[in-house]
């Protein structure tokens, strides 16, 4: 996750969650010092939900939503998802603070991996909802990629990596790591997953000639390739790329990098940052939100249908209408001090 705090649904319904101090007395693990607080506002910007969870942990929280917009948190050693309509946490599966979290673009499937060598779990979230164990025990370090993958869809894992000299891309159904396919891919960086057609591409480090983003279909034609201003690169880490359902729309974190010398292994420091925006069918950028590099919290993130762009900046949530007709302004509001429940 998914270590995500800001999520947007399908109604374009904005997600987000904090986890905050809420006693003061005797603490157990029963009754930790912490909540996960969230709130869900309403399309038009009011606050429409605030369930909350009690955590131990204040950090290594996170939620995602469900293509139905069902919210899913991640904490307190589990991974739950919210009843709204009785009002209740039903636990789908252990989830340590250090377990690893992915879910498809579609948000129809999870992946969950407790222990570096442990099993997979696949959870189906529709059209109904599905558990999945892969429990082969892997005989080889090359056989333990089957749990380890770096992305997924909703029905394959996928994972690259080099051996020796050599680069490889797999393939690979659920829990069928035997029936994997090589890919004729090297992203030679950073790389994210629309989905089983389209991959995006970032450079490891920058460079003027590899500073931007490359949409790459599985046979490694670029179908798309965006247009950066002058020291900007795109921040590719770690699963960062916000993307519509469909992969026609994707969100992406740019920033301008200066004062660098290669030559003299100065590193470059960041001087301004902002939210691109880009159509991969119309192969182009359709909204530039600026947002502050110093920002001590921040996170981002895309409606299903592209249309709806939220970004969470130090407590402040801004939503931005994509499609044309208020650009940059949208809602704009600080999360209530006094969070209801």
């Amino acid at each position: 996750m998914v270590s995500r705090f800001i999520a947007v649904d399908q109604k374009g319904r904005v997600v987000v969650s904090y986890a905050t101090r809420v006693r003061t007395q005797l603490v157990t693990r029963d009754r930790p010092s912490v909540d996960l607080r969230i709130l869900r506002f309403s399309e038009d910007g009011k606050l429409d939900l605030s369930p909350s969870l009690p955590t131990h942990l204040e950090y290594w929280n996170g939620i995602c939503l469900s293509d139905s917009g069902q919210i899913i948190a991640k904490t307190n050693d589990s991974l739950q998802l919210y009843q709204e309509d009785i009002g209740a946490w039903k636990v789908l599966a252990k989830c340590t603070s250090q377990c690893s979290v992915q879910q498809s673009v579609t948000r129809r499937t999870l992946a969950i991996r407790n222990e570096y060598h442990g099993p997979l779990l696949v959870i189906r979230l529709s059209p109904v909802l599905r558990l999945q164990q892969c429990d082969k025990v892997p005989k080889s370090s090359e056989d333990s990629i089957q749990y380890s993958p770096q992305a997924i869809t909703d029905e394959f894992a996928y994972y690259s990596g080099s051996g020796g000299l050599e680069q490889f891309t797999y393939r690979w159904p659920f829990c069928d790591y035997e029936h994997r396919v090589e890919l004729p891919l090297r992203p030679g960086g950073y790389w994210d997953l629309l989905n089983d057609h389209f991959f995006v591409f970032y450079p490891y480090a920058p460079r003027e000639d590899e500073q931007t983003v490359k949409v790459v279909s599985p046979d490694g034609r670029v179908v798309f390739q965006s247009v950066n201003g002058k020291h900007e690169y795109a921040l590719g880490i770690g699963n960062s790329t916000r993307s519509s359902e469909q992969g026609s729309r994707i969100a992406v974190n740019i920033v301008t990098l200066r004062g660098g010398n290669r030559s003299l292994d100065i590193s470059s420091h960041a001087t301004a940052r902002r939210v691109a925006v880009y159509d991969i069918e119309l192969r182009k950028e359709v909204a530039s939100i600026p947002v502050s590099w110093k920002s001590h919290e921040f996170g981002f993130d895309l409606s299903p249908d592209g249309g709806r762009l939220a970004i969470l900046e130090n407590g402040i949530l801004q939503v931005i209408d994509l499609d044309g007709k208020h650009i940059g302004s949208g809602m704009d509001s600080k999360l209530p001090a006094e969070k209801p429940k």
